[in-house]
């Protein structure tokens, strides 16, 4: 459906958003332990369960699950579209495209998202994205909030 004429290299360029034919373009990457995804201008990082995390998930899921996570997110403004996911992980692109998997934690979560594809008429088409390629929504899985250590601090006599 339009997406044949686009080199992967093509649509890999994070400033792409819209494929010619207006396509929406989704960015998404999953760590060890949170997921992130990028669309237009909106960005979102999800921390997993402890239970979620490596190693006690694996990555095939955690990669599905911030799939599932951005439909979540972004549904009710992808409704009645076709959106185009780009994921470094083939398992899931495989998983969306074959709509399941034998493995019954895997399904469970290509279930959840299809109630989310039905529930507000998406068209979701995965494409596999080179690791490499995947440059924002890998930031975005990794990043980690530090604690701030800098000087700074309260003047307590202004606080009233």
């Amino acid at each position: 459906k339009g997406l044949t004429a686009y080199s992967t290299g093509e649509l890999a360029d994070k400033r792409v958003w819209t494929t010619r034919e207006g396509i929406h373009i989704c960015r998404t990457d999953a760590a060890g332990t949170a997921g992130g995804a990028a669309w237009r201008g909106e960005r979102f990082i999800h921390k997993f369960d402890l239970e979620d995390c490596a190693p006690t998930r694996s990555s095939n899921w955690r990669e599905l699950a911030t799939v599932v996570e951005a439909v979540e997110k972004w549904g009710p403004d992808w409704q009645g579209q076709r959106v185009l996911v780009m994921c470094d992980n083939p398992t899931a692109c495989s998983i969306v495209l074959r709509q399941g998997s034998s493995t019954p934690a895997l399904n469970a979560l290509y279930d959840r998202l299809q109630q989310l594809l039905d529930r507000y008429d998406i068209d979701l088409a995965p494409r596999h994205i080179r690791g490499v390629d995947n440059v924002l929504a890998d930031a975005l899985s990794r990043y980690e909030r530090g604690i701030d250590y800098s000087d700074w601090q309260y003047d307590l006599s202004l606080i009233h």
